[in-house]
């Protein structure tokens, strides 16, 4: 049995992890936060946002819950390296959150979707995000 704080949490201690001497891409895990708002011409460190606007209950089974998040990461490349990193740091959101086993018994974490977008205003600014539904059970 979870809670939605626990969940997110989780999420949060998970997508710190996210640094080079981990082995992964980037340093973003060092700049992790929940819910930011910045704008289009964002020149602003590397980072990781989530966002967990939205939560289903099941009409049958009233504890059991979806909740819908969304994971956005931005980081700078090198017009030469933009396709390669930007896709690194798609697959360091999908090791820490998916594939590695970070939640409690019970807990299911499916992505629904992801994107990615870049910029390229002075610095070749990568944006991916990646939706994810986790399912768990609320204590009664």
């Amino acid at each position: 049995m979870a809670t939605r704080l626990e969940i997110l949490q989780g999420v949060l201690a998970q997508l710190a992890t996210i640094t080079t001497a981990n082995g992964f891409s980037s340093d973003i895990g060092t700049n992790v936060i929940y819910w930011d708002v910045y704008d289009q011409d964002y020149n602003g460190p590397a980072m990781v946002t989530i966002r967990d606007a939205e939560e289903d209950t099941d009409k049958i089974n009233q504890y059991r819950q979806t909740l819908h998040l969304e994971v956005e990461a931005i980081r700078y490349s090198t017009q030469a390296n933009k396709l390669q990193d930007g896709l690194a740091l798609l697959a360091d959101l999908k090791t820490v959150l998916v594939t590695e086993s970070w939640a409690g018994p019970g807990v299911i974490v499916r992505p629904t979707a992801n994107s990615k977008e870049i910029e390229g205003k002075g610095k070749q600014a990568i944006r991916v995000a990646l939706m994810l539904d986790i399912e768990y059970r609320e204590d009664a």
